[in-house]
């Protein structure tokens, strides 16, 4: 098996990468999953259990929908500060590239720190990275998961920190990485 490589010389260039991957497109991390939490979560209170957003059946303990006043845009999703195991799940996911959303504290109660944890069944979650949060004023969450896995659930867990956490537009990129192994970050020229 081989191939011949063919391209231009850049100004400026030193050497040459090459990737080679088993589809046309290497990398995939088009959007899967986006959520505004505009509609679908309890608005009468805190609520656990499996509610159907726009974007699919949701897992929630001590959740509700925030009022728009307190949202980024629309509505968005509250996490109680004062309920252990308090979190909000995506629904199955095929991969999980990068996970992107915006945070702020509730009220100028405490702040907190919150996790990104994932799950290949759903019950068993491991962390994945954290964040404190203090500000009232919304600030953008983005971490690289990148992790192929299917199914694949992610988690926010906010439990029992001083300060309520409010999350809004919420999105997940695929993760697809078609390079073959043996034939990745190659010198050529």
């Amino acid at each position: 098996n081989q191939f011949v490589a063919n391209w231009s010389a850049i100004d400026g260039a030193d050497d040459y990468r090459l990737d080679v991957g088993s589809t046309s497109t290497i990398f995939d991390n088009s959007s899967q999953l986006t959520e505004d939490f505009d509609s679908g979560l309890s608005t009468s209170g805190y609520q656990s259990g499996t509610f159907t957003l726009d974007s699919g059946d949701w897992t929630v303990t001590a959740v509700l929908q925030e009022s728009g006043s307190d949202s980024r845009s629309g509505f968005a999703a509250r996490i109680n500060d004062d309920i252990a195991n308090a979190h909000i799940t995506t629904p199955s996911l095929n991969t999980a590239g990068t996970v992107t959303f915006w945070y702020r504290e509730y009220s100028n109660g405490g702040g907190g720190t919150f996790k990104l944890q994932k799950s290949t069944d759903g019950i068993n979650f491991i962390d994945v990275t954290s964040q404190a949060y203090s500000e009232t004023t919304f600030a953008q969450f983005s971490h690289d998961v990148n992790d192929s896995s299917n199914p694949i659930y992610l988690r926010i867990l906010s439990a029992a920190n001083p300060g309520q956490l409010i999350i809004d537009d919420f999105e997940v990129t695929n993760y697809i990485d078609s390079r073959i192994e043996g034939f990745s970050n190659l010198t050529v020229a």
